[in-house]
């Protein structure tokens, strides 16, 4: 199981049409382009891919259509996180009739939470979901950050094989490896990081970026793999001159005009999130217009 989650995991982009309804010909379009770049699995309908503002028939039909199109010939981790623990394991339940591979769930937010109730919640979702289960930590948007202790606690329950973590704080993810690494595969959500990740034998990377520059991404691992360290820092210095922008922007709308100037059909967000503005379009095309990045 542990060598089934590794490498380069894009959090797969939702596109939505204009109308906000979803666009499965546009998902099934970025799904080919990220087969093609030989990347290793796929983490759909997290933060990036807009899970968290979607309902359950949607993430339903979301999750659906790509096992289906894929032929679950790839690693997949559909995120079922929800503040309402019922849709929850509705969409677990989901995941497990589609033949997932995994599912992940983001720690509820909003309440301030302590371990005894975050340890309650997981603890009911395990017992009743029998897949194997990510657990998903990103306290800068859910103002909740898993103890190390905790993640020990909770990895000793039935089918919590990982944690997705999207910590800004990269050495806290240096110190999961080092204590409960033989307990949990890692699986870290850093851009800015995928070199430094992988040399430090942190088992696969989740960056929404890789959306756009999966070939990229996949080089840097494969150096890496291939113990040409310096080639992989280089490229990873050129993604990260790019991030610099991307990091001022609204991120997941740039992500789809980045794929729509490479000419994929794309998509859009969904509200409360915002699309692009005609300068911040402009201003991207200027921006990938220098860069080298595949």
């Amino acid at each position: 199981m542990r060598n089934k989650f590794h490498g380069i995991i894009p959090a797969v982009l939702t596109p939505f049409n204009i109308k906000e309804e979803l666009d499965i010909g546009s998902l099934l379009e970025i799904i080919d382009f990220l087969l093609s770049s030989k990347i290793h699995g796929m983490f759909i309908l997290g933060s990036t891919g807009q899970g968290i503002v979607m309902g359950t028939r949607d993430r339903k039909q979301v999750a659906e259509s790509i096992i289906e199109h894929t032929n679950n010939n790839i690693a997949s981790i559909i995120h079922i996180g929800s503040n309402n623990i019922e849709d929850v394991i509705e969409l677990g339940k989901h995941a497990i009739d589609i033949k997932s591979d995994a599912i992940a769930c983001v720690t509820p937010h909003y309440y301030k939470y302590d371990e005894e109730a975050m340890f309650e919640y997981y603890k009911k979702i395990s017992s009743i979901l029998d897949i194997p289960i990510f657990l998903y930590n990103i306290p800068q948007y859910t103002g909740y950050d898993i103890s190390i202790e905790l993640m020990r606690k909770l990895s000793d329950l039935p089918n919590i094989i990982g944690i997705k973590d999207s910590n800004i704080d990269f050495s806290k993810q240096l110190r999961i490896i080092k204590e409960v690494g033989d307990n949990l595969i890692l699986l870290t959500g850093t851009n800015e990081k995928i070199d430094s990740a992988l040399i430090n034998e942190i088992p696969g990377c989740v960056p929404s970026i890789s959306n756009v520059f999966p070939k990229t991404c996949v080089k840097i691992h494969d150096n890496i793999q291939n113990k040409n360290i310096k080639e992989a820092k280089h490229l990873q210095e050129k993604m990260n001159s790019i991030m610099k922008y991307y990091n001022n922007t609204v991120v997941i709308a740039t992500l789809f005009e980045t794929l729509r100037i490479k000419g994929l059909k794309s998509g859009y967000v969904k509200k409360p999130l915002r699309n692009l503005n005609n300068k911040e379009i402009n201003k991207l095309r200027e921006i990938l217009e220098k860069s080298e990045l595949t």
